[in-house]
C-alpha cells in the first residue's frame, strides 16, 4: 500500500492538482504492465491511494467535495479495471503553511510522517 501526495501550497487550483496525481497515477498503472527487470515494492503495490494536500485556504471557492466525489469514483473504477486498489481525496495541510511560511524540506517530511491530515470531504 502506498500513497502518492501532490503538495500544494499557493499554485494553480484543486481541480489542475487532482488531474495531475491521476496522471502520476496512470503512469503507475502503465509501469505495473511493462514492468523493469528487477523487483519494485511500489509495482508490486496491490493499492494505492492519490491525495492532494494542500492548506485549507488552496480549496477556496471550488466546490471539492463535488469534485472529489467524481474523482474518486473514477479512480476506483480504473483501479478494478487494473486489478489494484484505488483511491482519490483531497486533504488539508496544517494551516500554519502556506506561500509565506513554507517549511524546510524535513520539516515538511516529519509533518507527513507524524500528522494525518485532515479529509476535506
Amino acid at each position: 500500500h502506498f500513497e502518492l501526495i501532490e503538495l500544494k501550497i499557493a499554485s494553480d487550483n484543486p481541480l489542475y492538482a487532482a488531474v495531475e496525481i491521476v496522471g502520476y497515477a496512470c503512469l503507475w498503472l502503465l509501469a505495473r504492465i511493462d514492468r523493469p527487470g528487477h523487483s519494485s515494492a511500489l509495482l508490486n503495490a496491490e493499492r494505492i491511494d492519490l491525495t492532494v494536500l494542500a492548506p485549507e485556504a488552496y480549496y477556496g471557492r471550488f466546490p471539492v467535495t463535488e469534485i472529489e466525489g467524481s474523482f474518486d469514483e473514477g479512480v476506483r473504477a480504473l483501479g478494478r479495471s487494473m486489478g489494484v486498489a484505488m483511491s482519490f481525496s483531497f486533504r488539508s495541510l496544517d494551516d500554519s503553511i502556506d506561500a509565506g511560511n513554507l517549511p524546510t524540506p524535513q520539516e515538511l517530511l516529519d509533518l507527513l510522517e507524524h500528522a494525518l491530515p485532515t479529509r476535506l470531504a
